[in-house]
């Protein structure tokens, strides 16, 4: 049912499940244009290591603590693939655990250079512009990324054919029912099409990932941050 409108974004809002989506999802070029510069170009982007100490501080814990997450969740899953690695943070982390064989993909082009120099493939595009093998992959990781694909079926139709039998999923998202998105409403800091498109609840995205042949293995928000965190495997 209509929810709210937003800078020409219809948005919609499902009473059962509590699912919240943008009716009218932009074209290739709009989401092209939005995050090709998102961190800058190559001649702009600063990586962490040279940022205020504070920062740098931050972001080691921050990402140790989800490259150890990640080496629990992977169940000894050896090749990963990040989906929209951002600024490289996580994929440095994971790098010293020496846990995996690493692939990076996202839209921007800022931080390519520096992620090869440090010994990580990268690439540029969508995961449909990547064409990669069947069951290329054991372990797919996203944070903050199923938010902003276009076509959520289709997106993961294609995680589902590049990943292994038994591979596993582990996708970060805002949680529609934190109580910061309750509170907040339309006003919420994650609403912002064409940025955000989709929002889940905990039901949302258990029937989510069933629908799409995917084993829940748990799926949970984290009450001190406004995030929803899932694990699924694949199923044959």
């Amino acid at each position: 049912m209509p929810y709210f409108e937003r800078d020409g974004y219809y948005i919609d809002r499902c009473p059962e499940c509590r699912f919240v989506y943008v009716r009218n999802v932009p074209s290739d070029g709009t989401l092209a244009a939005f995050y090709s510069g998102y961190y800058g170009d190559v001649n702009e982007f600063v990586p962490v290591s040279r940022k205020r100490l504070s920062k740098r501080f931050s972001k080691s814990v921050e990402n140790w603590w989800h490259a150890r997450n990640l080496v629990r969740c992977a169940a000894g899953r050896r090749k990963l693939l990040e989906i929209g690695y951002g600024e490289g943070h996580l994929l440095m982390a994971l790098k010293q655990t020496r846990r995996f064989e690493l692939r990076g993909i996202d839209y921007a082009t800022g931080p390519m250079a520096y992620m090869s120099a440090n010994g990580i493939d990268v690439a540029q595009g969508s995961l449909f512009d990547q064409h990669y093998p069947d069951n290329r992959f054991e372990f797919i990781v996203g944070f903050h990324v199923l938010e902003h694909v276009q076509h959520l079926g289709e997106f993961m139709s294609e995680v589902r054919r590049v990943l292994a039998p038994a591979g596993r999923v582990y996708f970060v998202v805002p949680c529609v029912t934190h109580f910061s998105a309750v509170r907040r409403r339309q006003n919420w800091k994650h609403f912002g099409p064409p940025g955000h498109l989709w929002y889940f609840s905990v039901t949302a995205m258990r029937r989510f990932m069933t629908d799409q042949d995917f084993k829940v293995v748990s799926a949970h928000c984290i009450s001190n941050r406004t995030h929803l965190t899932v694990l699924a495997e694949k199923t044959s």
